[in-house]
């Protein structure tokens, strides 16, 4: 999936942003990336309608990581989900237990105008980065 290349995203220090070779834009909360990382990339076009148009985009981010990753690298379950407005237009976020990270948390934005996948893996599910990465998700904005 590629990037969106209109996103402007906002990091608050020591954040960095990190070349990812996979294509997706990755953001490491430290400049090691032990503390977290969170990736977006843009879902296909032809999905787009479908997922502007779910009623609750929490429920959809849960269901959609409950699917990612087999066998150790997986998701494990979904926990905590909630729905709401962010700058880009919709946000739905689903917290995800027993995966292979700590912390792993699936966001899903959507506009009339794209829809976008972000993911945070990290070690501390307690963690003010994580704070941090919700704060980025629901900043972020279209150029």
């Amino acid at each position: 999936m590629p990037f969106p290349s209109d996103l402007e995203v906002s990091l608050p220090p020591p954040w960095v942003e990190h070349p990812n070779p996979e294509g997706l834009r990755e953001f490491w909360a430290s400049q090691e990336g032990t503390t977290g990382v969170l990736q977006v990339s843009q879902l296909p076009t032809e999905d787009l309608r479908f997922i502007f148009e779910q009623d609750d985009l929490g429920t959809f981010a849960a269901a959609l990581g409950s699917r990612l990753g087999s066998g150790e690298q997986n998701w494990g379950k979904p926990g905590i989900s909630r729905h709401g407005s962010c700058k880009l237009g919709r946000f739905g976020a689903a917290v995800f237990v027993g995966g292979q990270f700590p912390a792993m948390v699936l966001w899903i934005t959507a506009s009339e105008k794209a829809a976008l996948l972000w993911t945070w893996l990290g070690p501390d599910p307690a963690a003010e980065e994580l704070k941090q990465a919700f704060q980025v998700v629901l900043e972020a904005k279209h150029a």
